[in-house]
């Protein structure tokens, strides 16, 4: 833990090695955002800062740039929930040397689009190793009233009546160990259920849930 803060503050964000990474899907009719997707974030997101896409798609996009790792699936499993649900399986088939240089991964939802330049000092990646997003419906809500995942037969069950932080999985971000560590033990956990004949109530976002509960009270 000591190594990796010391890491943290040693990181230049203006340093020209910097890259940031961006994971999302298009799969289905969401391809049609591809390119709005591709332009905003270059346009706005961390401007100045290099970045490499990794994008899962059943389609055959169109690529203009050597920065973009395409990962192909078939159409087996392109039935909601399953392109998100397995998004943590399909982070981890990328081999790791696409990840050189990388020191903060993000994933964003495929329809995502950047209106207003966003830079560290609105999300300071140099200070934290996790960034996760409060999801608007359910801001200072109750315990009871958020939808967590709450049979126990879920590894993503959340029983804890005082805990009323619900997060999205429409963007979240992590440095690159702890962005791969996420999907490692999420992925194990979604196989689990499955073992167990269970898709959790809101899927990968229940399994999301959990783990932000679960380092929030390490």
């Amino acid at each position: 833990k000591n190594i990796e803060k010391m890491m943290l503050k040693n990181i230049n964000i203006n340093n020209s090695n910097y890259t940031i990474g961006i994971f999302s899907i298009f799969v289905g009719n969401y391809s049609i955002f591809f390119n709005d997707f591709i332009e905003s974030i270059n346009k706005y997101f961390f401007p100045k800062i290099k970045k490499k896409y990794f994008i899962v798609t059943n389609k055959e996009l169109k690529i203009n740039n050597n920065n973009i790792y395409i990962i192909k699936i078939s159409d087996k499993f392109i039935q909601f929930p399953y392109p998100t649900l397995f998004r943590f399986k399909y982070f981890k088939q990328i081999p790791h040397n696409e990840f050189k240089n990388i020191n903060f991964m993000f994933f964003l939802n495929g329809n995502s689009i950047i209106k207003d330049i966003i830079t560290i000092d609105d999300l300071p990646i140099n200070k934290f190793k996790y960034i996760f997003t409060i999801h608007d419906g359910y801001f200072q809500d109750k315990y009871k009233n958020i939808p967590y995942e709450k049979n126990n037969i879920s590894t993503a069950c959340i029983t804890d009546e005082n805990h009323d932080i619900y997060v999205g999985g429409r963007f979240f971000g992590a440095t690159l160990n702890k962005f791969i560590n996420l999907c490692n033990i999420l992925y194990n956990n979604i196989l689990i259920d499955f073992l167990n004949n269970y898709i959790s109530i809101w899927h990968d976002e229940s399994h999301l849930n959990n783990f932000f509960y679960n380092i929030k009270n390490e």
